[in-house]
């Protein structure tokens, strides 16, 4: 914003008709008088739908000199649209809000977008519905600290032989236990993660609209990128109480795209099995070391 006017957010509330017909004709569902108005009020090529693309065509050219660009809109199909229009430029789920206003009989829709770099850990882009808790059945052989440790490094190998991605894992010791946050390597960008510089797309700004040129989709993620997972690896159960540690392992998963629902599926699905050793791989691997070991 150097040398810019800079503003906190910019709010509008559209024409709603793509005709001058459509504003004139009377209501089809109570049969009453259209609500009167003049057309440029009224009346934009498109509706409201073209009205908020154009403007969302402008946000591209203004960038952040706008902290956040906001529309109402009459139509949950209008909300749709738009949506679908954002994300397909490339903007992460933390970059769009939306939320319904109701008043009496009377339902709207208010949507926002932003370019600015938003957080990885937002409530609006926490995954829900998906294993987000098991426990881990250690032996007498590890101790509190190690039996967490054991696990983590499970938790580790299990992420290194995931196909088709890169993840890493960072480990931090906290009261509760230790902390892993899962990422993808390709997307990171701070010296913990290591990842590459977003990607942009070019645009040319000509007489006052907004025209792209040769246009890459946007990547606006957080510096995390399209996802993260939050791990927490937890003692809750002593030797005393069992016949081992009983580890307790919780995660939280937070989506900024289509990628990132694909993958944190792909990885709690199978976690747990690979964790708890319980699954079809390390069974076949049991099978093996007891065969190994009784050769008759």
């Amino acid at each position: 914003c150097l040398n810019k006017p800079c503003f906190d957010f910019v709010m509008t509330n559209p024409p709603f008709y793509g005709t001058l017909e459509e504003a004139s004709d009377i209501r089809k569902g109570d049969g009453r008088e259209r609500t009167d108005m003049i057309t440029s009020e009224g009346v934009y090529p498109g509706g409201e739908v073209g009205f908020v693309i154009h403007m969302i065509e402008d946000s591209l050219y203004l960038r952040q000199r706008i902290s956040w660009y906001t529309s109402m809109v009459g139509k949950k199909s209008s909300l749709n649209s738009l949506v679908k229009k954002l994300r397909d430029l490339g903007f992460g789920r933390g970059n769009i809000r939306t939320t319904e206003f109701v008043q009496g009989k009377m339902n709207r829709w208010g949507l926002a977008w932003t370019f600015l770099e938003i957080p990885a850990r937002l409530i609006a882009t926490r995954v829900s519905g998906i294993v987000d808790s098991f426990h881990v059945q250690m032996d007498d052989a590890f101790k509190e600290r190690e039996a967490e440790k054991e696990v983590f490094d499970r938790i580790y190998s299990y992420c290194q032989h995931i196909k088709d991605i890169v993840l890493l894992c960072s480990l931090k010791r906290c009261n509760q236990g230790l902390k892993v946050t899962i990422v993808e390597e390709l997307r990171s960008k701070n010296d913990e993660f290591r990842c590459h510089p977003a990607e942009t797309a070019s645009y040319k700004h000509h007489k006052g609209s907004t025209n792209m040129t040769n246009p890459s989709r946007l990547c606006l993620l957080p510096k995390e990128g399209h996802f993260l997972i939050d791990v927490m690896v937890q003692c809750v159960s002593s030797r005393e109480e069992s016949k081992g540690n009983i580890v307790q392992v919780t995660s939280n998963s937070f989506s900024h795209s289509a990628r990132g629902n694909t993958f944190i599926n792909r990885i709690l699905s199978q976690m747990e099995g690979d964790v708890t050793r319980s699954n079809r791989k390390w069974r076949r691997i049991k099978k093996r070391k007891f065969a190994d070991a009784n050769p008759d």
